[in-house]
């Protein structure tokens, strides 16, 4: 998700897959776009949970890389937001 909320601008993203997050994260700070990644085991036998996030000027131009492939119209305008 892409929110923008009391000055604070932050890019969240979520993925089971740890190979996916890594190499996400890699590449993005290849870009010089920075972020922290955060592994969680969860209960039940559900998946881990991989969280990659990304907040001010990273979360501001990782927004601007994606936003002319987001579809959803509420995305696009939370992109924009962030820029």
């Amino acid at each position: 998700f892409l929110r923008s909320t009391n000055s604070k601008r932050e890019v969240v993203l979520v993925t089971t897959s740890k190979n996916l997050a890594v190499q996400l994260q890699s590449m993005l700070a290849d870009s010089g776009i920075h972020g922290c990644l955060i592994t969680e085991e969860r209960p039940n036998d559900w998946l881990t949970c991989h969280t990659l996030t990304f907040t001010g000027e990273h979360a501001s131009r990782l927004a601007n890389l994606i936003s002319p492939f987001l579809q959803i119209k509420r995305k696009q305008e939370a992109a924009i937001s962030l820029k």
